[in-house]
């Protein structure tokens, strides 16, 4: 099971990173502008999120090793609840899973946080991507660089909308009972 997960993660990474590649390449050879532009920001990202890795992987290590000890602690003294109870132990056993407890949340919240920031990052780069490949994509549109492309959108937009019209204009009116019968006027007077 393990080997199969770490085999699809390779994959996987392996597979985003080639295509990440055939991407940037593919902008390069129709506007180097374009191409580098994109590039540039792709470093800066990978580069951010790696850094961003090690503040979230250590306050979940540390929040995995407290579950650890909280589970310990709780399967131990589960199984030797008669003997807590003989010995008049329930309440420092009570006192300890309080403390645990206590101890837990800030690492939990502390965890939390790291993965709302790496999220946070993750969603601003997805949208700071977007907003550098829009303004790129208009800057070469106005400056009449991807001619192609523009006649290529056009036909296809308004092949669209005349695909749309003709399909109106053909469309039989609806005939039906339902549609013919008009409610009657409520006389408010």
């Amino acid at each position: 099971m393990l080997s199969r997960f770490f085999s699809q993660l390779v994959i996987h990474v392996l597979g985003n990173g080639i295509l990440l590649i055939g991407i940037l390449l593919v902008l390069f050879v129709e506007d180097w502008r374009a191409g580098l532009g994109l590039s540039i920001f792709s470093i800066m990202a990978l580069s951010l999120l790696l850094s961003l890795r090690s503040f979230a992987v250590v306050p979940w290590a540390q929040y995995r090793q407290m579950g650890a000890e909280f589970f310990g602690f709780l399967g131990e003294h589960l199984a030797g609840r008669e003997d807590i109870r003989a010995n008049g132990a329930v309440g420092y056993v009570m006192h300890r899973f309080h403390e645990i407890l206590q101890r837990w949340l800030p690492i939990y919240q502390k965890a939390r946080f790291a993965s709302t920031v790496l999220w946070a990052t993750s969603v601003g780069l997805f949208t700071a991507g977007n907003a550098i490949a829009l303004a790129t994509a208009a800057y070469l549109w106005n400056q009449n660089a991807i001619i192609a492309l523009r006649k290529h959108v056009r036909t296809c937009f308004e092949s669209g909308i005349d695909t749309i019209t003709k399909a109106i204009k053909l469309t039989p009116p609806l005939s039906h009972p339902i549609f013919e019968h008009k409610p009657p006027m409520l006389n408010l007077v």
